[in-house]
C-alpha cells in the first residue's frame, strides 16, 4: 500500500519513505511507528499500545519512546510545536492528524517473492537468486600468497584511511526464541562475505554482538562505532518464509544508499547473506578482490538443516557454557555436511575459545589447530580461517606458522585492519616491539576509527613508550567510550608514576562489564594495588584465574601475585606464560612487579628461556630476509 500526505509518500510494501520524491533515511522501528499511527489515525493511541505493537516483547524506556516520536516527527518535517502530522494528547498518547490519501496497489512489487507463488515460480526465482550468488562469488576471490616467511616491512605500501562499514544485528519483528538466533547470525555471515571488498574495512562481529536484541538507533550507535556506512534492518518469519528488510545508510548525511525487502523460503536462509552482500557492494560501487581462484561454491551450504545448526552456534556467547553449546551445534552441522567450510572454521574457533576458558589448555589448542586445518584444506583462502590460525598459532608458541598465515591473509586482502592487529599481537608476544608498533600503526592508518585501535596503546605500553601511549589514547578516545583504551590509558599512567590519574581511570571503568559479561579484572586488580588492599587484590586475582585466559594475562597476573606476596604462585604463572608463548623480554625487564624476584634463581631461569625463544624467532626472521 502507498500512503501520501503533505509532501511525504510511504510505501509499506518496500518500506520506503520519500519526501518530495527523494528517499529519506528512517530507522526501521521509527518507520513501523509512523505506519502504526497512520493505520490508527481515527483515534488517540496510548503509549502502552504503541509499545505493545511496535516493540512486542522488548522493554524500552519512556525516554526511548519519546525519542522515537521525535525522530518520526523529524522524518516527516514535523516538530513538537507545530504537530501538523503527529499530535501529542497529554496524558493519553498520540494521534496522526495529517490528511492521508491511500493508494492500494494490486501489482506485486518486483523485488518481492509472493508467499502464494506456485512451486514452479518459486523454483525459478530461487534459481535466479542462485545465479546472482554465483556471479557474485565469481568475483569474490583472493590473491596469490607470498611464499617467503618474513615480517611486513615498514616501507611496504599499505592502503590508508579505508572507508568503514558496520553490519548491525537484525531486529526480529516477531521475537521468538526459536528464531532470535538469526539476529546476530545473519549479520555475522554478511560481515564474513564483505571481508573480500576492496578498499573497505568491515567492523568485526565482536564489535556488534553487544547490540543483539536491543532497540537500535543507527545514529546513536554510530557515535560508538564511528563508521562511514551502517547496514541495518529487520526480519520476520511467517508461513515458512523469511523476509529481510534492509537499508544501507551513509552516516555522514543519514542518506539511504540502498533499501529493499528480500524474501525467500526459510529453508533457503543461506541465500539471504549472499544477495545482501551483492546488493551492498553494488550500492557502494565497490569491487570484490579479484583472482583466478573461483570461490563461488565455497560458502554455499547444501543442507539447510546443517546451515541452521551453524547459524544457531554463532549466536552463542563466548563463555565456557556458550562455547560448549556452540560446539554441540557445530558437530551436528558437520555430521550433516562435512564439507561446509564455515562450520569447520567455527568449530576450530570454539575449541580455541574453550581451551582459553580451561586455564589455557594446550591439548585444547591442538584440537583447535586440527579443526582449523581441516577447514583450510577445504578452502585455503578463507580469510576467517587464516585469521583464526594467526591468533591460535600465536597462543600455541608457533610464531613462524602464525607469521606465514598472517602473510597469506595480507596477500589476499591488504585492506583489513584486523589482520594487522593480529600480526601486531604476534610481535607483542614474541618481544618484537618495534615491529609490533609499526604494524599496529598500519592498522590505525587503515581504519582510524576502529574500536580495536586501543591495540596501538598496548603496543606503545609493551615497547616502553608510556607517554606516547597516553598521548595517543587521549587523542583517539576523546569521549572516553572505549573501555579497553581507557584501561590501557590507566596502565600507561601507572608506569609513568601518575598513580592518581591511573586510579581515577580504573575506578571509572571498574563497574563496566567486558565481553561475555565478565568483570573488568585488570581494573579491579590495579585499584587494589594502588589502594594497597592486598586482601581484595588476591580475591579478585583468584577469581580472574578461572576466567578467559591468555599467556599475556598469565604473565601480568603472575607479577600481581608477586606484588601481593604470593611469590610461588606468581612464578608458576610467569613460567607457564613463557613456556606457552609469551616472551616479551623488554616488558619483562621493565615490569616493576618483577623487581622483587629479579635475583631469584627460578625467575632468572624463566627469563633466560624467554630470551632464547625471542632470539630464535628474531633469527628466523633475519634469515628469511
Amino acid at each position: 500500500m502507498e500512503i501520501k500526505f503533505n509532501n511525504i509518500t510511504i510505501d509499506t510494501n518496500t518500506f520506503l519513505l520519500q519526501q518530495d520524491g527523494k528517499p529519506v533515511g528512517v530507522e526501521p522501528k521509527v518507520f513501523d511507528l509512523i505506519v502504526y499511527l497512520i493505520e490508527n489515525r481515527n483515534r488517540v493511541v496510548s503509549r502502552d499500545e504503541i509499545l505493545d505493537h511496535v516493540w512486542p516483547s522488548v522493554v524500552i524506556s519512556d525516554t526511548s519512546l519519546s525519542n522515537r516520536i521525535k525522530s518520526a516527527r523529524q522524518v516527516l518535517g514535523d516538530e513538537g510545536q507545530l504537530q501538523h502530522s503527529i499530535r501529542t494528547v497529554h496524558g493519553r498518547g498520540y494521534q496522526f492528524v495529517a490528511e492521508v490519501k491511500e493508494i492500494n496497489r494490486t501489482e506485486q512489487p518486483t523485488s518481492e517473492i509472493n508467499k502464494t507463488l506456485k512451486p514452479k515460480r518459486l523454483f525459478l526465482i530461487l534459481a535466479m537468486l542462485a545465479v546472482t550468488i554465483t556471479i557474485a562469488y565469481w568475483y569474490l576471490a583472493v590473491r596469490q600468497t607470498a611464499q617467503q616467511t618474513q615480517p611486513v616491512e615498514s616501507d611496504q605500501t599499505i592502503p590508508t584511511a579505508q572507508q568503514s562499514i558496520a553490519i548491525l544485528p537484525f531486529s526480529n519483528t516477531k521475537p521468538d526464541k526459536e528464531t532470535d538466533y538469526l539476529s546476530f547470525a545473519l549479520a555475522n555471515q554478511i560481515i564474513g562475505n564483505l571481508d573480500y571488498l576492496e578498499e573497505f574495512t568491515i567492523r568485526p562481529a565482536g564489535n556488534i554482538r553487544k547490540y543483539t536484541h536491543k532497540v537500535l538507533d543507527p545514529v546513536e550507535i554510530n557515535k560508538e562505532l564511528k563508521v562511514d556506512y551502517i547496514l541495518t534492518g529487520n526480519y520476520i518469519i511467517e508461513n515458512s518464509v523469511i523476509r529481510l528488510n534492509v537499508e544501507l545508510i551513509n552516516t555522514s548525511n543519514n542518506e539511504i544508499i540502498w533499501q529493499e525487502p528480500i524474501q525467500v523460503a526459510y529453508s533457503d536462509t543461506f541465500t539471504l547473506q549472499d544477495v545482501v552482500t551483492t546488493k551492498v557492494a553494488n550500492g557502494l560501487k565497490a569491487k570484490f578482490i579479484s583472482s583466478n581462484i573461483n570461490r563461488k561454491e565455497k560458502d554455499i551450504p547444501k543442507s539447510s538443516l546443517a546451515y541452521e545448526y551453524y547459524l544457531r552456534s554463532i549466536a552463542y556467547p563466548n563463555t565456557k557454557q556458550g562455547n560448549q553449546l556452540a560446539i554441540a551445534m557445530l558437530e551436528n552441522a558437520i555430521v550433516l555436511e562435512p564439507d561446509y567450510v564455515q562450520s569447520q572454521t567455527q568449530l576450530g574457533r570454539r575449541f580455541h575459545r574453550l581451551a582459553a576458558h580451561d586455564n589455557v589448555d594446550m591439548n585444547g589448542y591442538r584440537k583447535a589447530e586440527d579443526q582449523l586445518l581441516k577447514a583450510l584444506a577445504l578452502d585455503n583462502n578463507s580469510l576467517r580461517t587464516l585469521r583464526y590460525l594467526v591468533y591460535l598459532y600465536t597462543d600455541m608458541d608457533e610464531p613462524i606458522k602464525a607469521l606465514k598465515m598472517a602473510q597469506k591473509t595480507i596477500a589476499i586482502n591488504p585492506y583489513s585492519s584486523s589482520i594487522y592487529n593480529s600480526l601486531a599481537r604476534l610481535y607483542f608476544y614474541t618481544g618484537m616491539n618495534e615491529l609490533a608498533v609499526e604494524t599496529a600503526e598500519k592498522a590505525y592508518k587503515i581504519d582510524p576509527k576502529s574500536y580495536y585501535n586501543h591495540n596501538l596503546g598496548i603496543t606503545y605500553y609493551s615497547a616502553g613508550f608510556y607517554q606516547k601511549g597516553v598521548d595517543f589514547i587521549n587523542e583517539f578516545d576523546k569521549d572516553k567510550s572505549n573501555v579497553a583504551a581507557q584501561q590501557w590509558l590507566g596502565m600507561n599512567y601507572q608506569r609513568l608514576g601518575q598513580n592518581d590519574k591511573a586510579l581515577e581511570i580504573f575506578n571509572n571503568i571498574a563497574s563496566i562489564k567486558l565481553g561475555s559479561h565478565r568483570p573488568n579484572y585488570t581494573a579491579l586488580i590495579n585499584i587494589a594495588i594502588l589502594e594497597e588492599n592486598k586482601t581484595q587484590g588476591l580475591k579478585v586475582l583468584d577469581e580472574a584465574t578461572h576466567s578467559f585466559l591468555t599467556h599475556a594475562r598469565l604473565l601480568s597476573w603472575g607479577g600481581f601475585y608477586v606484588h601481593f606476596g604470593q611469590q610461588k604462585t606468581g612464578l608458576e604463572m610467569i613460567r607457564k606464560a613463557v613456556e606457552g608463548g609469551f616472551y616479551n623480554i623488554g616488558e619483562m625487564q621493565r615490569n616493576p612487579f618483577f623487581d622483587s624476584i629479579r635475583d631469584d634463581k627460578e625467575f632468572q631461569e624463566i627469563f633466560a628461556l624467554a630470551k632464547r625463544k625471542h632470539l630464535a624467532f628474531k633469527q628466523a626472521i633475519d634469515e628469511a630476509l
